[in-house]
Order: structure tokens, then sequence, then C-alpha cells
């Protein structure tokens, strides 16, 4: 599929141009302007590259780019402009971190040339993103993942006041597999355990390996789906695994759970309560195990 590129200029004629002559290489989109174009990008999601006229009623490119990084961080972004002005162009890679500035007239071949590269720029910026934003061993989100989301729904939930639900996991036992089977078949059941739980979660559900054998899930909360039924599937999805290589240990986790806003108004207080959940339900299970 080819990249997303979008196109913000105040020249009507120059955007059908833009269409019409790089739509066979790209998918083209165009705004004529910048309140249009961050509605744009609102809606659509990122695209690969921006470029934007410097010279457009209302708010100027740099503006307009400087407001569109916010939204959309890891696109690269290029300016266009009539009128060769130093001061502006310093301005915009220093406030906006332009990729390029381009003068208008841009010939076709440089600009097809410029947008490959600024591609190939952001396609190395996104899997770099990607990859600090995920856990080697298990493929889940990781930590600083799991903390974005988090203040991105209780953002969500402030303006709309939907809420979401939390369940903090922990493996039962796990220092045991480290001892009696060693670090690697260790990391073997924590990969195991992160695809039985990944199963059980909906695409829109965010499942993290939140550090050593901790698993967190946030997901959009709702009387039909409610965190404690959700919990006990989690815990039965797991319970059920069957891993040969530590053949007599039993897989199981606790589990705590927490919503928003009835548990906490804060990513701490949520976690707070999860912790103390879990740890309630983890002493239950241990008492109960046979001395």
């Amino acid at each position: 599929m080819n990249a997303r590129v979008l196109f913000v200029d105040d020249d009507l004629n120059l955007l059908e141009s833009f269409s019409r002559n790089l739509g066979r290489s790209f998918q083209v989109d165009t705004a004529e302007g910048a309140d249009e174009a961050l509605r744009c990008l609102s809606r659509n999601g990122e695209y690969a590259v921006l470029v934007a006229d410097q010279r457009m009623p209302g708010m100027d490119g740099v503006r307009f780019l400087q407001e569109a990084s916010q939204i959309a961080p890891q696109t690269v972004r290029l300016m266009l402009t009539g009128y060769a002005d130093t001061h502006t162009a310093i301005e915009a890679i220093n406030t906006s971190h332009v990729y390029q500035f381009l003068e208008k007239p841009c010939p076709l071949e440089r600009l097809q040339a410029v947008l490959q590269e600024a591609i190939q720029v952001y396609e190395t910026k996104r899997n770099l993103h990607q990859a600090s934003l995920s856990d080697p061993l298990t493929g889940l989100y990781n930590r600083r993942f799991l903390e974005q989301q988090i203040h991105r729904l209780l953002s969500r939930s402030n303006r709309t006041g939907e809420g979401f639900g939390l369940i903090f996991m922990d493996v039962n036992n796990f220092k045991q597999i480290n001892d009696t089977f060693g670090h690697a078949l260790g990391d073997l059941v924590l990969a195991r355990m992160a695809a039985a739980l990944t199963d059980e979660c909906r695409e829109s559900d965010v499942l993290c390996r939140y550090g050593g054998d901790e698993f967190v899930v946030l997901f959009d909360y709702s009387s039909s789906r409610g965190a404690e039924q959700f919990s006990l599937r989690l815990q039965e999805a797991v319970g059920t695994l069957i891993i040969p290589e530590v053949s007599g240990w039993r897989c199981s986790v606790s589990a705590g759970c927490a919503s928003y806003p009835d548990d906490g108004a804060d990513w701490e207080a949520l976690m707070d309560v999860a912790d103390r959940r879990m740890y309630s339900q983890k002493k239950s299970i241990l008492d109960q195990t046979p001395g």
C-alpha cells in the first residue's frame, strides 16, 4: 500500500495538481488550509509525510506544523513556500522540526525524490518508536506505552464521561520456575502466557507486560463486560495452559481489578487499588496451598 501524504495549501489548483501528478506513487490527501488539515489529522490518523505551504490565511505554515506535531509526532514535515526567507526557514526547522524547506515552484521530480526520502525517514522513526514501546520477550506493549495509554484514556474520560477498566496480574510462584527450570524456561513461560492472554483480548484492549512477571490490561468499561468477569476469563486462559517444558508446574496468575472513575481519579490511584486487590487474591491462593 502506498504511503499516505497530506498536502496543505490555500491554492486549490496546486492541490489538484499534487493529487493528479502524485496519486499513482502515493496515497494523496489534500486540505485547503490549516484548520481543515488539523481536522483531517485528527480524523484520519498519522500520515507518513505532511507538506504545508508557509503563507496561508489564518494560521501560517510554521504555526500549523507546530500544532500538527502534537497530533502526529512521527509524521515527517516538509514546508513549501514561494518566498525565499532565511528567517522563516530557520524558524520552521527549529520550532516545527521541519525536515526540508522547498521553494515553489518545486519541480515534480524533485518533490517526488524528497517525498520518497521523507517516507524512509518516517518508517525508520516509526520502527524505532514502536521498538521503544514494546517488550522484546513477549511482543506485548511495555510500561512506557501503558502509561501513555492511561493518560489518553483519562483525558478521553474527562471529555466524554466514559469509564474504563484496568486489570493487574502477577504470575503465581514464578520464582519457583526460575529456580527449578532456569531463567530461559521462565522466559518461555512468560511468552506462552502472553500469547494466551492476547487470545482473550479484543483489538481495542491494551495488554502490556508491566515488568518481570506482571501484566496489565486496559479496556473500555461497560456493564456487559465488567472488570471482574474479564479478569476471570484471563485467569482461566492462563490456568488451562499446558507447558511440557515445565511439567509439574501449574500455570496461574493472581489478578486485581480497578475501574475509572469509581476506584480512583488518576493513574497512581487506579494502580494502587488494582495492586492491593491482586495481592489480596494471591494471599488467599497461597493460604489454600498445602504447606
